[in-house]
């Protein structure tokens, strides 16, 4: 399927079973935004594919609102080495399986975690926009020094760690007041 610049609603869930084309039709300023009630998931090996006929014709250089963007009702899932762009706003959570990849964007959470396993962002163009002359941004365009490895495992043991300073100062915290209460009512 190819879509063109615009902004696309489902009112609950949204699927990506194979690949998407978007056309940004030489637009400097394209903007693509997927508004998704409820849960995006793509599944593995899907691919989200940027072109541009500027970029073919040596157009404009992309312009300052351009871009591709994800806003989740709930929880996105990109499957197992899927080619996923843009950037993913979700409320709950963002889950990257296993080799997933994310070109030009961030993958976001507000309420939740977001879960990565021997993933790529590449957060270069992190407007989740187009690189110079309308066409996606790629490993090989100038100043761009293309997707940045995620460490496995440091997030999350920095995160249980800090959870696990929290806990204990919660625990003080309460023993304290637990304390002057039985002092105030003796």
């Amino acid at each position: 399927m190819t879509l063109t610049p615009g902004v696309y609603r489902f009112g609950s869930s949204a699927q990506l079973t194979d690949s998407l084309t978007l056309d940004a039709l030489g637009d400097a300023n394209a903007r693509f935004v997927f508004q998704i009630g409820t849960t995006l998931t793509a599944a593995s090996t899907s691919a989200v594919n940027l072109i541009s006929v500027s970029s073919l014709n040596g157009g404009p250089d992309s312009g300052p609102d351009s871009g591709l963007f994800w806003q989740v009702g709930s929880s996105a899932t990109i499957g197992t080495n899927s080619d996923f762009a843009g950037s993913i706003l979700a409320l709950a959570s963002v889950t990257l399986n296993t080799g997933a990849s994310l070109a030009f964007g961030r993958a976001l959470a507000i309420t939740g975690a977001v879960t990565l396993d021997g993933n790529s962002i590449d957060a270069s163009n992190a407007g989740g926009g187009f690189g110079p002359m309308g066409g996606p941004v790629g490993p090989g365009d100038p100043g761009n020094p293309g997707p940045t490895p995620v460490p496995e495992g440091a997030s999350t043991f920095g995160l249980a760690a800090s959870g696990l300073l929290l806990l204990v100062a919660w625990r003080r915290r309460r023993a304290r007041g637990v304390a002057r209460r039985l002092v105030a009512t003796e």
